[in-house]
């Protein structure tokens, strides 16, 4: 019996610079079970890090899709983004450990601080200030900036920053662990 070499249909792919949106769909919908079962083994099955590096595989896919059309084996170019982008997602989450959390309004409403002067009111700003310095990234400092004080979307901040969404909710997730972290040793009051 003859081995077959391959198993995936290559049109979708060379369609991406005729007509891109419907191929990025095809693509997904003939493919996209197989990148999410691929990229699942990297993040033992953590949903949102496999939605997040899919979303990212896709934007490389349509911002290099002239690139991409004209590749001998696409599939597997796309596989090797996949796992270069996961790979990139555990060595940060090395440096900094992400963990879900179920809401972002909690920090929003502060209500475990009762200053009793403005004075008080104002260090507890500047203390707060100084964490998002010091213990916040760049991207995390930014993307929190426009969440929590400007009231931006996730949709804006991905506009704005040029990421996924995906990212967009990882960084505030982050950040908010982070803060929130620092916060409590400051306050020394559980959250």
């Amino acid at each position: 019996m003859e081995e077959k070499t391959e198993d995936y249909d290559k049109a979708p792919f060379r369609a991406l610079v005729k007509s891109p949106n419907e191929s990025l769909e095809l693509i997904y919908a003939l493919y996209g079970r197989q990148l999410y079962a691929y990229i699942r083994t990297f993040f033992n099955d953590d949903t949102h890090f496999v939605q997040d590096v899919i979303s990212e595989t896709f934007t490389v896919m349509w911002n290099k899709r002239k690139k991409v059309a004209k590749l001998k084996e696409p599939f597997f170019w796309m596989l090797h983004v996949a796992k270069n982008r996961a790979l990139n997602i555990l060595r940060e989450e090395g440096k900094h450990p992400l963990q879900a959390i179920d809401s972002l309004d909690s920090l929003e409403s502060a209500e475990f601080i009762d200053p009793a002067s403005e004075q008080e009111g104002k260090e507890l700003m500047e203390q707060i200030c100084e964490i998002c310095r010091t213990q916040l990234t760049s991207s995390e400092q930014e993307i929190f900036y426009g969440f929590k004080f400007e009231g931006l979307s996730y949709e804006e901040l991905m506009e704005r920053h040029g990421l996924a969404k995906q990212t967009v909710k990882n960084k505030v997730a982050a950040a908010v662990k982070k803060v929130r972290s620092a916060l409590k040793s400051i306050l020394q009051v559980l959250v």
